[in-house]
């Protein structure tokens, strides 16, 4: 029963941090082309760096706000290949 009840705490926390992370994204784009924009930039980025997580989450959010939800989920398998260890990459 222990064990479910930290299951469950942690649960909560990575739920928390997730609406916490989407907010500030959703904070920073403020239309579709915006969003875009921030696309095709972290898309350079990726470019030269095909092996960083975090920028295949940056990616797939931004993807996921313009509801672009086929590159959300391919940016975010991404993330998971090359660290499977980060929340955001498994919850979006």
């Amino acid at each position: 029963m222990e064990s479910v009840m930290k299951i469950l705490i942690l649960l909560q926390i990575s739920i928390l941090a997730l609406f916490t992370f989407m907010s500030i994204v959703q904070a920073e784009v403020s239309s579709e082309e915006e969003a875009q924009k921030l696309i095709n930039s972290i898309s350079e980025q990726i470019n030269k760096n095909r092996h960083n997580a975090l920028l295949y989450i940056k990616r797939g959010n931004l993807n996921f706000l313009i509801h672009d939800f086929d590159s959300a989920v391919d940016d975010f398998s991404s993330a998971i290949k090359y660290d499977n260890s980060l929340d955001a990459a498994w919850y979006g």
